[in-house]
């Protein structure tokens, strides 16, 4: 299902509401369609006169009844069900022609691979572009993987480097209570700018600048110069994360 309607159907929007096939209501009855490549099971309410025409895109689609139950019920190749609920997704044309809404659903304790993607349809060492192991997970895909991956953790790795990374842009987060007119100056600076990489961050101090800081550092000490001839304090220092300012 998570290829429903091939190419010429196109994903145009994810749900962040929760699953949206448990029940069908009537006339719509609920299918599924199991797509090992992508390591998929989808299941979708849909209006049964509008079988013939998904069947020809999705030749999996199946109906649900007592002989073929949902995704639930679905043997995954290593023998488990698809019952990690993954995502809600519409799938439809771009004229809005055709659309259906479905659950997908991996298998249960499927390992996170997000840090993997199918390969592109192309023979050679393009198929696997920037992902160079080529692997199957729990019997699904296969793969483009990082070259660390493993089925047990395709993206351990992957997912320690994420996590610095998230560390390293948290401590650079501006932590100033008060930035004022000067503070609030800096940042503007920072998102216009695109010759420097603006890396320093506003924290509660008196105005001190690192000298490191590039331009827009410069310019929120004048700034802070001219605040104090007027009589007004600036209330932040810019510095980068973990080193301490030094006036300028």
């Amino acid at each position: 299902m998570a290829r429903l309607l091939g190419a010429a159907m196109l994903a145009v929007a994810a749900s962040a509401a929760g699953p949206c096939c448990k029940k069908c209501e009537l006339p719509l009855v609920k299918y599924y369609s199991v797509d090992r490549a992508h390591g998929f099971c989808g299941d979708a309410c849909m209006d049964p006169k509008k079988f013939s025409i998904y069947k020809k895109f999705e030749a999996n689609l199946t109906l649900v009844d007592d002989e073929n139950p949902d995704c639930s019920g679905q043997y995954t190749p290593d023998g488990k069900f698809y019952t990690d609920y993954d995502s809600t997704v519409t799938h439809g044309d771009p004229f809005g022609i055709l659309a259906v809404t479905l659950d997908l659903y991996a298998p249960t304790g499927m390992p996170d691979h997000s840090c993997c993607q199918s390969p592109l349809p192309v023979v050679g060492p393009l198929m696997c572009l920037h992902k160079p192991k080529n692997m199957t997970i729990r019997g699904t895909g296969p793969y483009c993987c990082p070259a660390s991956a493993t089925e047990e953790e395709p993206c351990k790795k992957e997912a320690a480097i994420q996590e610095k990374k998230d560390v390293a842009i948290a401590e650079q987060a501006d932590t100033c209570a008060k930035p004022g007119d000067c503070g609030a100056a800096y940042q503007a600076c920072c998102a216009l700018v695109t010759t420097e990489t603006c890396g320093c961050s506003l924290k509660d101090g008196q105005g001190s600048v690192a000298s490191n800081c590039g331009r827009c550092g410069g310019a929120y000490a004048d700034c802070c110069s001219f605040a104090r001839s007027k009589g007004i304090p600036c209330t932040c220092d810019i510095a980068p994360a973990g080193q301490a300012s030094l006036v300028v």
